[in-house]
């Protein structure tokens, strides 16, 4: 959905039309909340 909203704004720029987020870097819980524990560094 962002690589499209991306091509909007930028066109035909393929450079820029991609946010590089292929996955989720770690996975969603199989029972409620079902999110994911936040990124932290």
């Amino acid at each position: 959905m962002i690589t499209g909203e991306l091509h909007l704004i930028f066109g035909s720029n393929a450079a820029l039309n991609d946010d590089h987020v292929d996955a989720n870097d770690t996975p969603f819980l199989t029972t409620f909340p079902y999110l994911a524990r936040p990124h932290v560094q």
